[in-house]
């Protein structure tokens, strides 16, 4: 299904959550960010899934010496949904990330309230469950990232409140599995996808980098006879831009880890959500 259309892409959004964040840095100036995420559903409970590094970028090196103005997640993908982006506390709210380079390991979660929950389906936003990423990687024949590349953020100017803004465009990319090449091998089992030589977007644009899709979900597709069945293979958390291969940690593996987190920890979030296709 990933034919590069603007119909397929809206299609996929509905998994797809922009994180926003706008800081004031010690000098007294403005920055605002765009990150890619998407949701999921584990024990019925709600996640934002992202790249562990963003995580870690947010808690470790921007929260601590950055005000907040501003944090939102946006979901209105479609011109006919609530416009306004829905206030996120990253302060009071759990997070769980992993950053590992050497073993190719890089996720992160931020559990969702009943109430984020909530406001995200009136939107229309749906969570991937066990079925989303429990797909035979094998029988899939097509393959897709879908991210906010920040070639395509630009800044507005600032609302009433005087908080920085952003306008973005989130992509879908298409790709194809290859093997793992020598020189990206990692312990922890990853997928692999190549584009092609000049990246377009679905409205026909240039994409010259990939930097801002991080965290953003790798998709696959498997053919049946009811049509193509799509599913969750992998976070994207990094890019070999010589190879032009797009690559993450495959997800049935984060699952597991996730579940095991959550068994241990306990932590109070949302309960139930509507599965995946």
């Amino acid at each position: 299904m990933p034919d590069g259309s603007e119909e397929a892409l809206k299609f996929f959004l509905r998994h797809f959550v922009g994180l926003n964040l706008t800081v004031k840095l010690p000098d007294g100036s403005q920055k605002a960010d765009a990150y890619s995420c998407f949701v999921i559903e584990m024990e019925g409970k709600w996640f934002l899934a992202t790249a562990g590094h963003i995580l870690n970028r947010i808690y470790k090196e921007i929260l601590p010496r950055c005000e907040v103005l501003a944090c939102s997640l946006y979901d209105a993908w479609h011109k006919d949904m609530e416009q306004a982006p829905i206030p996120f506390n990253l302060y009071d709210n759990d997070h769980f990330e992993a950053h590992e380079e050497e073993e190719g390991i890089d996720v992160g979660f931020l559990p969702l309230s009943d109430m984020h929950q909530r406001l995200l389906v009136a939107n229309g936003i749906r969570a991937f469950d066990a079925v989303g990423w429990r797909g035979d990687l094998n029988a899939m024949t097509r393959f897709a990232v879908l991210g906010m590349p920040t070639q395509f953020i630009a800044p507005l100017e600032r609302v009433a409140t005087g908080v920085a803004v952003l306008r973005f465009a989130p992509i879908m990319l298409s790709l194809t599995r290859v093997a793992e090449p020598a020189e990206m091998k990692k312990p922890f089992p990853r997928f692999y996808g190549q584009h092609a030589p000049v990246m377009r977007n679905e409205l026909g644009g240039t994409l010259y980098d990939l930097d801002g899709l991080s965290g953003g979900p790798i998709l696959g597709f498997r053919p049946t006879d009811q049509g193509d069945k799509y599913h969750l293979v992998a976070i994207q958390s990094g890019w070999d831009r010589r190879l032009r291969i797009v690559t993450g940690p495959l997800f049935q593996q984060i699952a597991g880890a996730l579940a095991e987190y959550l068994a241990e920890a306990k932590p109070d979030s949302s309960q139930g959500g509507p599965s995946s296709a």
